[in-house]
């Protein structure tokens, strides 16, 4: 059974009866998060627990067959046994979901995976099951970068406008753990001050981030002005394993740039439109900003969106020749001449 993440947190207490989860993806802050979830309020429901680490690639087929019999045994001291299994390997996925089907019944098992296919054997399991808890663990979105920065510091008693969690929100990546390391960071910075509020300054304090590269390739690629493209790409994607992130990037900034066109269509002033989009152009790239609106037609718009969008589609049915036909696309968009 699949739960989006928001609405597994929202209502943990309605998957009480359920006694198996697995959390997947590549934000693995949002992974711990929510296992660490499912544990504090279990224990709330039943006090403490056992808990027993397992992993899967350090584990042969027979293995799995002895800690499904010790599964079912009860703990010594009659406390409740969770297993928290690290899907480090599939190449015993039926020893793993004969496990699943036997030992859920006398315990809390709960499984935590990096990304996995869409024809992942256990996925589909979990996807098909009416009794086992499957939640994907994307990338943070906008609106929860903005609430998970707006309420840390809220807790702390710190003063922050919505304008400037906004612009912490686009200089620190999309992964939860790295937005909390940052966030703790100026926390700490804020208080050995003594400030109650923050103030712009505290930007410079921020890691440079992979999302600050690719915001930085973006703006350059878009107008051109990359000194060597390959060498370039290649650094901020990591030999293309951030393929999937620059797309995203890159089609919510052609968005925006559509956004803003059609807003001056209906009469805004450039500087207006622009001021009015959220999340809002980070400040230094703002003149890169007003630059591209010159650049690109709205037309030109709609076809490198609609070509994002093909590639993504390409990548996630997992063609070989996805990461080549996104390569063509940045490169005529590269070499876009102004209209």
């Amino acid at each position: 059974m699949i739960i989006k993440f928001g609405v597994f947190t929202d209502s943990i207490n309605q998957y009480f009866k359920n006694n198996c989860f697995l959390f997947y993806g590549q934000n693995f802050g949002k992974v711990d998060y929510a296992l660490n979830y499912v544990l504090t309020s279990k224990k709330k429901e039943t006090g403490d627990f056992e808990i027993i680490h397992i992993y899967t690639e350090e584990l042969k087929k027979s293995d799995f067959l002895k800690i499904s019999h010790e599964a079912i045994e009860p703990n010594l001291f009659g406390i409740p046994k969770v297993y928290i299994v690290s899907l480090t390997s599939e190449k015993n996925n039926k020893e793993i979901i004969s496990f699943l089907n036997s030992a859920s019944k006398n315990c809390i098992i709960l499984l935590k995976s990096e990304q996995l296919s869409p024809k992942s054997p256990i996925r589909v399991f979990f996807e098909k099951s009416s009794d086992h808890i499957i939640v994907p663990c994307y990338e943070e979105t906008n609106f929860e970068k903005n609430q998970l920065i707006s309420s840390y510091f809220e807790n702390e008693g710190i003063h922050i406008s919505q304008v400037q969690v906004q612009n912490i929100s686009a200089l620190v990546p999309n992964e939860r753990t790295t937005i909390i390391n940052e966030i703790e960071k100026l926390v700490i910075i804020l208080k050995s001050s003594k400030a109650n509020n923050f103030n712009d300054a505290m930007f410079s304090y921020l890691s440079e981030s992979t999302n600050v590269d690719l915001t930085k390739f973006i703006n350059n690629l878009c107008l051109g002005e990359i000194k060597s493209f390959s060498k370039e790409y290649n650094t901020v994607t990591d030999f293309g394993k951030n393929n999937m992130k620059l797309m995203t990037l890159l089609i919510d900034h052609f968005f925006k740039l559509l956004t803003v066109k059609q807003n001056i269509r209906e009469g805004k002033t450039m500087q207006d439109a622009v001021a009015m989009l959220r999340p809002k152009v980070f400040f230094k790239y703002l003149d890169s900003f007003y630059l591209q609106l010159q650049k690109f037609s709205e037309d030109q718009i709609y076809i490198f969106i609609k070509k994002l969008y093909l590639c993504r589609m390409s990548v996630l049915s997992g063609r070989l020749s996805s990461n080549y036909f996104l390569l063509i696309s940045l490169i005529n968009l590269f070499l876009v001449k102004k209209t």
